[in-house]
């Protein structure tokens, strides 16, 4: 099931990339699709996590500082998103060279979250007969058109509180 955050905050992506063959791999490329499969225009690229050594950048997980993916690796990456209203799927998208045979390869990962949205509606009646579904004169919002009642007749005050957002 997704993660449930609230729609409009910041979303932390952590990508690891692992390289489960017995080959290095070179060339790594990781690309998000920002939630919108087939549509390149707003992929984007994850920021590798880094270090400096020796004067030169590079990813964290490069253990022996060699700019190649090896086998006991896994390379880390970061990206911030402000997460959308409702369901969001992003996939990830990685590929590499095997230094051996120089064939490409390809892996993908999804990640699932839910932007909740809180809303509330408070509904007050007066002497609402159904107090679900109170009549426009029991709901008696208007002040140019309020609820008329007998003097001594008693009042009950009903209040219907909905939640109009698309979380619990």
């Amino acid at each position: 099931s997704p993660l449930v955050v609230a729609a409009g905050s910041t979303v932390v992506f952590s990508y690891a990339v692992r390289n489960t063959g017995s080959d290095t791999l070179r060339d790594v490329v990781l690309v998000d699709d920002a939630g919108t499969v087939g549509v390149p225009g707003d992929d984007f690229i994850p920021a590798p996590v880094t270090i400096t050594a020796g004067g030169k950048v590079y990813n964290t997980g490069d253990t022996n500082k060699n700019g190649l993916l090896d086998r006991t690796e896994t390379w880390l990456y970061t990206a911030s998103r402000i997460a959308p209203e409702g369901a969001y799927t992003n996939i990830a998208n990685v590929s590499a060279t095997n230094t051996r045979t120089l064939v490409t390869l390809r892996d993908d990962d999804p990640a699932n979250l839910f932007g909740a949205v809180a809303r509330v509606d408070l509904e007050k009646a007066i002497n609402a007969v159904d107090p679900a579904n109170p009549t426009p004169a029991e709901d008696a919002d208007s002040s140019t058109q309020p609820l008329v009642l007998n003097l001594g007749t008693p009042i009950t005050f009903t209040y219907l509180l909905r939640n109009t957002g698309n979380g619990p």
